[in-house]
């Protein structure tokens, strides 16, 4: 098997496909046998995977089994007792790259007398053909490992083969229908139950990149109902097709038309010149939704305010909350979103930063008593938003401009009430004291509408913003990036107030990196398409004569060319016999080995798509405008590089010292500088990395794409972390719930460190010509590092070089005088960046060793922090930790005089000895 495991991870190296992986995920029968015998937890677990092997950056997320399940499953003798149901999640790896799962539960018989492993399948004959065929029924999948095996007759097999004419029809017909808003599973296993059978549920899930929603539903869908009808190939083939078949389609070049069970699903994108991929009806928002409800939600995702949606059903969750965040563009939520928040996590309510979560309705009060009082709860089962602060129900009467928020811009928040109100009713909305569908369901035309008035609305009160960034912006600049001020006194009084917390909002600076600083061609292409809309709307002003050009969004050579039909089941996997499934069978790779890898499939379309890398991330920057700059990158450095080797009961001290170095240098850390600190607190302690963003994001630090995807890995993390929380008390967060820790939350710390304080220091410059013998004042030596900031020399009055040097009396003997070279701001800058590249991690430093043998840095950093007012005693020891600092600096002083001291280890062994007694 390990060269058909190799043989597939080459197949799949380079070829980016709509599909990732296929799952099955359950409960394994130990599992099952401690819930009926000792109560035990149902705990959900991935019983089979396709491709078995990571494919390319792509890490599956190893909390996806409770997400298939995320309010629990239960195990009956009755499949009228259990639930059956079809919908999506949307999760992010370990990197930040989103993940679509698509998820139908099925139900499975399990009994004594038909106990089976994972592996085992179950064929049963066939009633759809003739009753001339043979079959053979087997218990256990391994007498089926190849095709020789199975002794069918095929001849009598139904032949899913359809002429051009009925293909179009099927295509036609398929297009013309939605699966409803709560879809009612009607595909039903064939075997009856028995007394002694349990009923148990199962997850087959589809994992993609690409946001393909409502046809992977589909095709979930027409999968297992093939699984229950019969095939003539096992499932494996079936799935081995979707998953390493269909290459992922370039934007408005080629329509891929993929053939299942008789149906046509069609993956396409958009050109880059058109609004993104949309593949979920808005329908189904306006049905559980009336528009003023809409708009109002609209307003709170437009200033970034946390939402919750409450609902019976998952897959409402996840298409409700999926379509407002679509009705954004050009900006994007970059902060938490999780649609389907599984009961284990309800906690994740409490947490400081700003959320878009769904929680099943029956969790109503634990959502009051969690969340913040600024978020705002929208059950979609019941058509109403409330708030924790007022938790007073919206009347059906209540106007999309009533809110404690500031009011969308006057005028063209009523003209897009006014377009919204004109789409819908087309549509067939039902106008009562709101607008509201009567189905969730709306055509092609209706939908591209309302999103395109949604994308106007921006259009317009972002008219003029292009005057206003500063294109020649770096980090290191020190000048502005955006002029907020001057933008808002474009804009009339009564929408100042709004405006001033958009342009504030992440989304807005997340836009304008893309803008600055874009990563990739997709970056690049949203911009553009935003920028020439503005100019195509200023171009129908009757008041400009000249018209401005706008060839990307009139470039008509990026439509659809192709249409390129993906190599059909059966010709890939020629027919074999008859295959007809009891349950859901748990992929076999070793029977997909018997049959292969598809042989023909169409030519690669497009590589895989850039995704982040977070192994050494921060790349630290050596050009600084000002000493004041360099000593505090390097106190930021230093304080995520030592954050590790911090005692837990210390963390909290730790944050507050970043807080109170960053917000009275608020306009010293650039956003790589930040990136390194929230990259130590993902690394070594989550929750602080939560909390730290809070303070940097409610600070209006300008944080970048890169700290956006630490923030996503690290909430990764914590829901990795954290997927037992049986032992938490729901009284506590599991995320800190203020900007800055309380000490008292943590144990505290009894032991003192050494160098405390500064009376316990002592250490000065020192400056002195050998030639003349005159010693040179500290003015004199800043003056001449101003001059030259990268030497080490200074040159005396009388014309001769000399070296300042820097002098540390170590408190814990007065003996041991260090002295070494003194060093300008910038000197120092570039050393310890020089320092940083050489490590394997770097931003995990060991102190006490660089102490010890780099004295030179490391005095020097405590030097300039000491001058800055900057904290500097988290970098000494304990002093529990004294004696193996008194040995190691002992050792050191006496080790370049072992001439002398010839018993020089047996003094030290006594002395070691001593100080242990």
């Amino acid at each position: 098997m390990d060269q058909f495991f190799k043989e597939i991870e080459d197949y799949c190296e380079a070829y980016f496909t709509v599909a990732d992986y296929f799952l099955t995920v359950g409960f394994t029968d130990q599992v099952i046998k401690d819930h009926l015998e000792c109560g035990e937890e149902l705990i959900p677990s991935v019983l089979s995977q396709f491709p078995p092997s990571t494919r390319g950056s792509l890490n599956l997320p190893t909390t996806l089994p409770m997400f298939c399940f995320p309010w629990g499953a239960s195990i009956s003798q009755s499949k009228a007792k259990l639930a059956t149901n079809l919908f999506n999640l949307i999760l992010q790896d370990d990197l930040g790259t989103p993940l679509y799962c698509t998820c139908l539960h099925v139900l499975e018989e399990r009994g004594e007398e038909m106990k089976q492993d994972r592996n085992a399948i179950n064929l049963l004959p066939s009633t759809s053909t003739g009753s001339d065929s043979t079959f053979e029924t087997a218990s256990e999948r391994s007498e089926y490992f190849s095709p020789e095996n199975i002794r069918v007759t095929i001849s009598e097999c139904p032949n899913y083969e359809q002429s051009s004419t009925d293909r179009d029809r099927s295509v036609s017909e398929f297009y013309t229908t939605s699966l409803p808003s709560s879809p009612t599973f009607k595909y039903k296993p064939v075997f009856l139950e028995n007394q002694n059978s349990k009923i148990v549920p199962k997850a087959i899930v589809i994992v993609s990149r690409s946001p393909y929603l409502e046809i992977f539903k589909r095709i979930l869908l027409n999968i297992y109902k093939m699984s229950t009808d019969g095939i003539k190939i096992p499932m494996e083939c079936v799935i081995s097709h979707l998953m390493l078949t269909i290459p992922h389609p370039p934007k408005g070049e080629v329509e891929l038309m993929y053939l299942l069970n008789t149906h046509y699903f069609k993956f396409s994108m958009p050109p880059k010149n058109q609004l993104p991929l949309l593949d979920v009806n808005l329908g189904v928002l306006f049905h559980r939704l009336d528009l003023d409800k809409v708009m109002c939600i609209f307003q709170h995702l437009s200033l970034e305010r946390s939402i919750v949606f409450l609902s019976t059903n998952e897959d409402l969750l996840t298409s409700c909350s999926y379509c407002l965040l679509s009705l954004l563009y050009p900006l994007q939520w970059t902060l938490l979103y999780i649609p389907v928040l599984p009961e284990k996590m309800i906690d994740f309510l409490y947490s400081p930063i700003k959320y878009v979560f769904g929680v099943h309705s029956k969790y109503k009060e634990a959502v009051y008593a969690r969340c913040m009082s600024s978020a705002c709860i929208v059950d979609l089962d019941e058509n109403s938003i409330e708030t924790t602060a007022q938790a007073v129900k919206i009347s059906q009467t209540a106007r999309y401009g009533q809110s404690t928020l500031p009011n969308l811009p006057e005028h063209y928040g009523k003209k897009l009430h006014k377009e919204l109100s004109q789409s819908l009713l087309k549509a067939g909305g039902v106008k009562a004291n709101s607008i509201s569908l009567s189905t969730p369901k709306l055509d092609e035309f209706t939908i591209k509408s309302i999103r395109q008035s949604f994308f106007k609305y921006y259009v317009s009160i972002f008219l003029n913003y292009g005057k206003y960034v500063n294109m020649e912006w770096t980090e290191y600049g020190g000048s502005k990036f955006f002029s907020h001020h001057e933008f808002l006194e474009t804009h009339p009084d009564n929408s100042r107030s709004y405006m001033k917390e958009m342009i504030n909002s992440q989304m807005f600076s997340s836009f304008l990196e893309k803008k600055l600083r874009p990563k990739n061609n997709d970056d690049y292409f949203e911009v553009l398409y935003f920028d020439e809309s503005i100019v195509a709307k200023m171009n129908r002003s009757k008041l400009k004569y000249t018209k401005a050009s706008t060839p990307f969004i009139e470039d008509k050579s990026v439509g659809f060319k192709d249409v390129a039909q993906v190599p059909s089941l059966y010709s890939v996997y020629p027919a074999v016999g008859w295959f007809q499934y009891k349950n859901f069978p748990d992929f076999d790779l070793q029977l997909l080995s018997a049959y292969g890898l598809p042989k023909n499939r169409l030519p690669k379309c497009r590589d895989y798509p850039d995704t982040p890398s977070y192994t050494n991330i921060y790349i630290p920057h050596t050009h600084w405008p000002t000493n004041q700059h360099c000593v505090i990158a390097c106190w930021i450095e230093v304080w995520a590089a030592s954050l590790w080797h911090q005692d837990l009961a210390d963390h909290s001290d730790m944050l507050n010292k970043a807080i109170f170095v960053l917000g009275k240098y608020h306009k010293f850390p650039t956003p790589s500088l930040l990136s390194a600190m929230l990259e130590s607190c993902c690394e070594f302690n989550a929750s602080l990395g939560i909390s730290l963003f809070s303070f940097l994001s409610s600070s209006k630090f300008l944080i970048d794409m890169v700290c956006i995807k630490i923030l996503r890995k690290t909430v990764s993390k914590l829901l990795k972390g954290n997927q037992n929380m049986e032992d938490i008390d729901c009284d506590r967060s599991l995320m800190i719930t203020n900007a800055i820790i309380n000490s008292d939350d943590l144990a505290e710390n009894s032991r003192k460190r050494i160098f405390t304080g500064e009376g316990e220091i002592n250490i000065f410059v020192r400056g002195f010509c050998k030639v003349c013998g005159r010693k040179i004042p500290n003015t004199e030596i800043a003056e001449q590092h101003a001059d030259n900031p990268y030497s080490l020399a200074c040159r005396c009055k009388c014309g001769e070089l000399y070296q300042p040097q820097l002098k540390v009396r170590n408190c814990l003997d007065d003996a041991i005088i260090v002295e070494t070279i003194f060093m300008s701001p910038k000197s120092l800058r570039q050393s310890f960046v020089e320092l940083i590249k050489d490590k394997d991690l770097p931003l995990k430093l060991d102190f006490d060793i660089l102490r010890l043998e780099l004295p030179m840095i490391f005095w020097n950093l405590i030097w300039q922090f000491n001058l800055s007012s900057l904290p500097f005693e988290f970098l000494f020891p304990y002093e529990s930790q004294t004696t193996s600092f008194l040995t190691n600096s002992i050792r050191k002083e006496m080790s370049t005089q072992t001439e002398s001291y010839p018993n020089l280890a047996e003094v030290l062994a006594i002395y070691e000895e001593l100080v242990s007694q």
